[in-house]
């Protein structure tokens, strides 16, 4: 794909014609994006981005700031947050209801990023009214579960629990089933939260169950570790080791360098 995506650059600063070169430089953004090599993606995104504003690409400006705004989560939570902010002005004057929504969401997740967390209740309440307007269960769905999340960050695990029922509510109606095994997973962090080993055990084993189901090696990965811990915290030893080694052979193939150090020490921990 590299191949063609660079030829068509080519050809669009050959004829100099700014919109095509704009696109040229966001679709090689995006297929680096696809192979998760940021650091290129964000070269990319960062060429094409001052050509869409030359050139009063609203909507493209708008989408490429979302993108890379994703991207920085990882690495510059403020740089995020400044660029879903710019986002989100320009979809406010275009009036697209939909992605003004998202932004908010978005907006949610880079502030809890920040820990600034009544701003993230503030924007996820202003994107649940619109999905709420428009009827989008999967929306809310999304932005109750942010609110779960929120308010395990304050602590108020009563308050986080309604919120992850909530979701799991209208994720069942739809039957989004990536949805509730993150959902399962978030309720299992709460109850291990509340030192409620049992229910947290329950959470975990529903994820893994529906991760198993999808096939996402990752969602596996995540509650394998945490179920591991729960039985590593209770001097539960053999299922606790099973359940960390699985989970260590699946973080090493998905190179996850953090995920992998904790599962390293929690083995530790049991030799």
């Amino acid at each position: 794909a590299l191949a063609p995506a660079k030829e068509a650059l080519s050809i669009a600063q050959k004829l100099e014609y700014p919109i095509r070169v704009a696109k040229a430089y966001d679709n090689l953004g995006k297929i680096y994006d696809s192979l998760e090599n940021d650091s290129m993606a964000l070269i990319f995104y960062h060429q094409a981005l001052p050509i869409y504003e030359q050139t009063k690409q609203q909507s493209e400006t708008a989408i490429l700031l979302y993108t890379m705004g994703i991207i920085y989560q990882a690495s510059d939570q403020v740089k995020a947050l400044r660029f879903h902010q710019r986002a989100l002005e320009i979809m406010i004057e275009l009036k697209d209801q939909h992605r003004i929504a998202n932004l908010y969401r978005t907006l949610g997740v880079d502030y809890n990023y920040l820990s600034a967390y009544p701003k993230a209740i503030g924007s996820l309440q202003n994107a649940l009214k619109i999905f709420e307007s428009a009827g989008d269960t999967l929306g809310m769905g999304t932005v109750y579960a942010n609110l779960g999340i929120t308010y395990t960050y304050l602590n108020d695990f009563p308050k986080a629990m309604e919120y992850h029922k909530r979701a799991v509510h209208l994720y069942e109606q739809i039957n989004y089933e990536n949805g509730l095994a993150q959902e399962y997973g978030n309720m299992g962090n709460v109850y291990d939260d509340m030192d409620d080993s049992s229910m947290a055990l329950q959470s975990y084993n529903k994820a893994l169950a529906l991760g198993r189901k999808l096939g996402n090696k990752g969602t596996i990965a995540s509650n394998l570790s945490n179920i591991g811990i729960v039985y590593n915290y209770y001097q539960n030893y053999q299922p606790a080791f099973a359940y960390l080694s699985e989970a260590l052979k699946l973080y090493e193939q998905l190179k996850k360098k953090e995920s992998i150090s904790l599962c390293l020490s929690e083995l530790a921990y049991i030799y």
